[in-house]
């Protein structure tokens, strides 16, 4: 029986060629340059953090809702 392992191996070696090509392949993918995304200075504040602009308003009742524990 063959381990996670050894199947990875035979996977890479059927791929790359060879253990050296799949790491130079691993350094030219992990070693270039990122594209920087912009900065955000002053985030601006999400519409859901005030309730006040919700779309459904809270309704008040007098019963304590079918989850209240008794």
């Amino acid at each position: 029986m063959r381990t996670d392992a050894q199947r990875l191996l035979d996977e890479i070696l059927t791929h790359y060629g060879s253990i050296d090509d799949f790491l130079a392949q691993l350094e030219r993918e992990l070693g270039a340059p990122t594209m920087p995304l912009p900065r955000i200075d002053d985030p601006a504040a999400s519409p859901w953090s005030d309730p006040t602009g919700w779309p459904i308003k809270p309704v008040p009742t007098n019963t304590p809702g079918r989850h209240a524990r008794y």
